[in-house]
């Protein structure tokens, strides 16, 4: 019996001492010890806060053993969180995890050195998010995970390269939000996973490119899709392309895909569409017109929001699957048409030809161009003037499609216009055809 108490009471008294000992301090970093088996230690919060440059050691000696050497296997947890002070990390080749907001708000770093022969696996949720003046980072070819929002708010990365041979697999949802500065990204061959809106508000992104090989994922023109091109993921926020007319593959377009996409003043949406994510074209300002077909069966909340747009609607009324706020929570700047009608012959005939004037039930039908009479249309800028317009003023495309509806002015009525091209101004039935350029 009384060995048994004495076993027992060894047992308790190791099992107290153990948890004194798991944490331990080594200048201004605090390691965890992780797995003893294998002499593994995770750098977590010191209690100085590391400044100027750091050299994350791979191994550490264990002070209460014999000189028991342990490998620093990860960056655990909020490490170096609000660290403002440091300027360099270098992390080495035997941390394989860096965990949940490690470096977050650590906004004075400007560098980031992943030691040669990395064996980093993971980059964990938010681990560098708010770091804004970090300016470039090579992720390591060994890198398979990145998280969600990990690299959120790094508004003055510039350059961010995957190494060759990379073996990413993964990319959370918003890894690299407001990231402002990249102007682009070349995604590896071996992504098979992307989550929901990689690149939003990356306002300086022109280009996407996928590696030859991929699989699951293609890039055309700098646009990102999935490899059959049956969904549009990201038109890149800094394009400065005017028009664009989506591929007639797609079926769907993504949560956020043309998000603040300014420089758009006219988007083509297929017959092919049959669902429009979640702020799909929010703060689309420039875009001048859309129009929705009826086969679009799903479109997201906000999708058109902080946009002015003429939307043209195939359908007499909202069907059930499209969001109460599709058009944003507040009053919508622009105008919605329904029972839009196309004509199979949209682009009517550039030197007038025979084609009917149009007329105010059917806005798609093509218009030529009449006398002014004593209506007076001209254009300076990217500005159209009507002088003595007794009637309402009505903006086409040269596609028969309506951009701008506005009262009229006995004086004078001046539209303002984003994109530049050719137009047909219409005042009741006298029309002309004007070049903004």
């Amino acid at each position: 019996m009384k060995r048994l108490i004495t076993l027992l009471a060894t047992i308790v008294f190791a099992g107290q001492t153990w948890a004194r000992t798991t944490t331990f301090e080594i200048g201004n970093l605090k390691y965890t010890v992780t797995d003893e088996t294998n002499h593994y230690v995770s750098v977590v919060n010191g209690s100085t806060e590391p400044t100027d440059t750091l050299e994350i050691p791979s191994q550490v000696t264990y002070p209460e053993t014999d000189g028991t050497i342990y490998t620093v296997a990860s960056i655990g947890s909020y490490a170096f969180k609000d660290c403002s002070g440091l300027t360099t990390v270098t992390i080495p080749n035997s941390v394989t995890s860096i965990g949940w907001y490690a470096f977050e708000e650590c906004n004075g770093l400007t560098s980031l050195i992943f030691a040669e022969g990395s064996q980093l696996t993971n980059i964990g949720d938010l681990a560098f998010c708010g770091c804004n003046n970090l300016k470039s980072i090579a992720i390591p070819n060994s890198v398979t995970s990145i998280g969600d929002y990990a690299f959120e708010f790094c508004s003055g990365l510039t350059s961010l390269i995957f190494a060759e041979g990379s073996q990413l697999t993964f990319i959370g949802n918003l890894a690299f939000y407001g990231c402002s500065g990249l102007t682009s990204v070349t995604i590896p061959n071996t992504v098979t996973n992307i989550g929901s809106e990689p690149f939003y508000d990356c306002s300086g992104l022109t280009v996407v490119n996928v590696e030859s090989g991929n699989t699951v994922y293609t890039s055309e023109n700098g646009v990102l899709f999935n490899k059959a091109k049956t969904n549009l993921i990201c038109y890149p926020a800094g394009k400065t392309e005017t028009t664009y007319i989506i591929p007639n593959t797609v079926t769907s377009i993504s949560t956020s895909a043309f998000y603040n996409c300014s420089s758009l003043t006219s988007v083509t949406i297929p017959d092919s569409v049959t669902s429009i994510g979640d702020f799909a074209f929010f703060g689309c300002s420039g875009l001048l017109s859309v129009t929705i077909s009826k086969n679009v069966e799903k479109i997201g909340c906000d999708a058109f929001s902080e946009c002015t747009a003429t939307i043209n609607c195939e359908v007499d009324s909202k069907p059930n699957g499209w969001a109460n706020d599709w058009l944003g929570n507040e009053e919508y700047k622009g105008k919605v048409v329904w029972g839009y009608k196309p004509t199979e012959n949209q682009g009517g005939n550039e030197q007038g030809g025979e084609n009917p004037g149009g007329n105010e039930n059917n806005p798609s039908t093509p218009v030529t161009e009449f006398a002014a009479n004593a209506v007076n249309i001209y254009t300076y800028g990217r500005n159209i003037v009507v002088e003595n317009a007794a009637e309402e003023i009505r903006v086409y495309d040269v596609m028969g499609r309506l951009i701008v509806e506005t009262p009229h002015c006995d004086v004078s009525t001046e539209i303002r216009l984003n994109g530049i091209g050719v137009y047909i101004v219409k005042v009741g039935n006298i029309a002309k055809r004007v070049v903004i350029n």
